[in-house]
């Protein structure tokens, strides 16, 4: 039944009670509930399930102030809920007897029993009434039976001392007894003569109910059964009438708001995890706590092979544990004012309203055996305080193979997008930036994918159908591929060609006079620059009548870089969030270091093992400065990757360093990169290394730059792979990256249309250009690996001009050490940094 559903069973590991924190919450507060009252009644432990039901029946009509001080009930009902029924759990009940049942009609018509909850009444002979689910049913639909309760005690009176065992010592209640007798609700037509000592009573209820429950233990549970099995015994699943999930308490307390709108479909008890707990539970689904913990080693050590080995992958963990550029997404609580509830509300329709205007979706039947995907809302307030609400996927529980198979899509690089912009300074480009709405919506997608209808927006009479998502949506895995792909197609169609070297650019040129237009586009934010302005705005106006865009007229920002123009300079900076990261770490009123690192310094590795808060704080840290490295900061691009390499298990140390860059960035935070329009140099490169500058390993480290228009616009610092047996192999293994930079880079202008002589590649070490130059082999440089022989290649085809320069005055040297603090400053200004008086 459950496959043909489309449902699929994720156990958690056992013992491992957080792999499902939200229902071990819920179950905990109605357990203790649920034993503190069966304690107190001294009721058996088999008797457990009802103790634990009437907590949940009073759970559900309980205000609470994240509801706004209402009920569960009233939420899901409209309604606020008739308490008047209910009694003191265990206590002592007289119950109706039909006549049906009495033997004749001088027998007791009704029968001293335990009161055990709303849903179920014990009789003498163990026969159990019950009641339909609490949250479904009102007080006055409860059956004859039920509402026929009688209270006689309190808790804490008669069924409190039935069932102690008889070698425990009767406590004395009756003085607090009699003073609640005259608080006892009592139904009229069976009022007890209450004229007689309270004594009297206790002990004659004492008296029945020990005897009835004597003779009920023994018969319960096989009364039970057979009740069960003749389907007059229903176990009310307790949890399944309480509602946690923050989304659905929003709808609803919407719901409240507007009594006109079709809101969520009260039958519906489906309760949506958050989407870390999901993912959390099908990651560690099925195994045990000693494969839990072997997972987590796992991961520790990935992470620490991703430290040893750099590159790609390190840079994406550690910028995934960054301080986010935006606030993220903001969650509206669920205690609102009525007008901004119906600001939400209104979003979410306009959302809606979006995915019907483009055909994204088609009302289909659900179908069996396929697993459905759910969905859930992405609130946020945008800069000019309009809130937005965007439907999103979870992506997360798609089956790879019939839901999706491949999902990369390509962006632009940062490099890219810096030499368009020392391009357009020399070049005297105008630069237009807009953005396209929604995206992700105009992908075609090629699987068949079914998706929840929204929480909250089911249609009317179609609650139980499901979307066939014929586009895109934000969250599936193939979502950014398919819109890459429909914007590819497109672009093609009205005349662009997308480069071979970057994916992320597309170029246009004008058939009568060659005139060139450029395209970067990074998901749904584009930048189209071209000499001619009357063209770009052509080009523009046809993409934007194509695609539902915004226009924002000229470029001011791009991938959170600030684009500042001064004539025909350039301007990039991230000061925006480098302010939110020095004050993300306290650092805003720091006092300034004059270098990122002090001189000299060599992070040691860590002997011991990092406690997960050091190492959490360490890892934000060093992810947000990395991410402004990888933007307009290449003066911190030594100590950033070096500290890097201690992510998987730092020290304070290594923490108190990583602050020690923020102060510099404290100094600093108006530094930008300038490229300048009036420049007589053309491209340029520079390199370095550091020879077994690592006293752990004896790696030896690589650095490099290649600048255009006074600027530069890619920088490297890394260790290398291999240990380098001479100062003169270190530097040829710097040279050789180097010279693969310099070769994608030529490419690309070559697809541009620029077509460039010998792009000078200097360096501070004799031997290495001597190797470089000539195809000798000597004893010292004959093990060298033939990869690096690619510095030689790109000499002969003419595409590099080795030279030498002084070590003194090699800015590349910034790359492969921590500088002092005069030399430091000396050869800043090299990289392009400056600090601009217009900022």
């Amino acid at each position: 039944m459950l496959k043909d559903k489309g449902i699929e069973i994720i156990p958690s590991a056992p013992h491992i009670h957080q792999q499902n924190g939200r229902a071990e919450r819920i179950i905990r507060t109605l357990m203790d509930k649920s034993e503190a009252m069966r304690h107190d009644a001294c009721i058996p432990q088999s008797w457990w399930e009802f103790s634990f039901e009437h907590a949940a029946h009073l759970h559900n009509r309980t205000p609470t102030c994240r509801l706004e001080w209402r009920t569960p009930y009233e939420l899901l009902n409209g309604t606020k809920p008739d308490i008047s029924h209910l009694c003191v759990f265990g206590c002592g009940a007289y119950v109706f007897l039909p006549p049906e049942v009495r033997k004749n009609k001088l027998s007791p018509k009704s029968e001293l029993m335990i009161y055990l909850g709303v849903g179920a009444v014990c009789f003498q002979n163990a026969h159990m009434k019950r009641s339909d689910k609490g949250s479904r049913v009102r007080p006055n639909q409860l059956n004859l039976w039920t509402r026929q309760l009688l209270l006689l005690y309190s808790l804490m009176t008669a069924m409190s001392h039935a069932v102690l065992p008889q070698n425990l010592p009767q406590r004395a209640r009756v003085r607090r007894e009699t003073s609640h007798l005259h608080q006892l609700r009592l139904y009229p037509l069976y009022l007890l003569n209450l004229a007689h000592s309270a004594e009297r009573t206790y002990q004659k209820c004492n008296t029945l109910c020990r005897r009835n429950l004597l003779r009920l233990t023994g018969q319960a549970r096989k009364n039970r059964d057979g009740l069960r099995e003749s389907g007059k015994y229903q176990f009310a699943k307790a949890m399944s009438m309480v509602k946690h999930d923050t989304l659905q308490t929003f709808l609803r307390t919407l719901r409240n708001g507007d009594r006109g709108s079709k809101w969520l479909d009260p039958d519906d008890d489906d309760d949506d995890d958050d989407d870390e707990e999901e993912e959390s539970e099908e990651e560690s689904s099925g195994q045990s706590s000693d494969e839990v913990e072997g997972v987590l080693r796992a991961a520790r050590t990935d992470v620490a092979q991703l430290c040893r080995e750099g590159g790609a992958s390190l840079i994406q963990f550690l910028i995934a544990k960054a301080i986010p550029p935006d606030e993220g997404e903001k969650v509206p609580p669920p205690i609102l004012p009525n007008a901004e509830r119906k600001e939400w509300f209104t979003a979410c329709r306009e959302e809606l309203e979006a995915l019907r205007r483009r055909d994204v979706y088609d009302l289909v039947d659900r179908p069996k055996g396929r697993k459905v995907v759910k969905n859930r809302w992405v609130f946020d307030v945008k800069t000019d305080g309009r809130k937005k609400a965007r439907l999103v996927a979870k992506g997360f529980s798609q089956v790879e193979g019939e839901d999706f198979d491949k999902i990369f899509s390509p962006v632009v690089r940062f490099e890219t997008v810096r030499l368009i912009m020392a391009l357009a300074a020399l070049e005297d480009w105008h630069i237009s930036g807009l953005d396209v709405r929604s995206a992700y919506l105009y992908g075609k997608l090629d699987e068949e994918i079914y998706l929840e209808q929204p929480e909250g927006f089911r249609i009317s009479g179609s609650e139980h159908n499901v979307f066939r998502l014929k586009r895109a949506l934000y969250g599936l895995k193939q979502a950014g591929l398919a819109w890459w792909r429909t914007l590819s197609e497109s672009m093609k169609l009205m005349g662009y060609k997308r480069l071979t070297n970057d994916a992320g650019l597309y170029i246009y040129k004008r058939h009568s006079d060659g005139e060139l237009v450029v395209v970067i586009v990074y998901v749904d934010d584009a930048l189209f620059c071209g000499r001619d302005k009357k063209l770009v705005a052509l080009l523009k106006a046809r993409f934007m009548k194509k695609w539902e865009c915004r226009d924002l007229g000229d470029a001011k920002e791009f991938l959170r870089m600030r684009i500042t123009r001064i004539g025909r300079k350039i301007f990039l900076d991230q000061r925006t969030y480098l302010e939110k990261v020095l004050d993300r770490c306290g650092m805003t009123n720091a006092r300034p270091a004059l270098t990122p690192l002090p001189a000299g310094y060599i992070p040691a590795p860590n002997t011991g093992q990092a406690t997960p808060e050091l190492r959490s704080r360490y890892q934000k840290v060093i992810g947000s400065l990395l991410y402004l490295m990888l933007g307009t900061r290449p003066d911190l691009a030594f100590a950033v990757t070096k500290l890097a390499q201690h992510a998987a298990n730092p020290t304070e140390d290594h923490l108190s360093k990583a602050l020690h860059i923020c102060r510099y960035l404290v100094g600093t935070k108006n530094y930008a990169l300038v490229y300048n329009g009036d420049s007589q140099l053309g491209l340029i490169a520079g390199t370095d290394s550091d020879w077994a500058s690592d006293p752990y390993t004896r790696r030896s480290q690589t650095g490099f730059m290649l600048k255009l228009a006074n600027c530069a616009f890619s920088w490297v610092s890394r260790a290398q792979k291999t240990i380098a047996l001479s100062s003169t192999e270190a530097e040829y293994m710097a040279m050789s990256n180097c010279s693969r930079q310099v070769v994608w880079v030529h490419n690309l202008l070559a697809e541009l249309g620029y077509y460039i002589g010998r792009v000078p590649l200097s360096g501070d070490n004799q031997g290495s250009i001597h190797i470089g130059q000539n195809p000798v082999t000597e004893s010292r440089s004959k093990h060298i690996d033939i990869r690096y022989h690619y510095v030689r290649e790109v000499y002969d085809r003419g595409i590099t001009d080795i030279f030498y320069v002084e070590g003194t005055n090699n800015p590349a040297d910034i790359f492969t050490k921590n500088l002092g603090t005069v030399k430091f400053h000396h050869f800043r200004p090299y990289l392009g940094l400056h600090f601009p008086k217009a900022a």
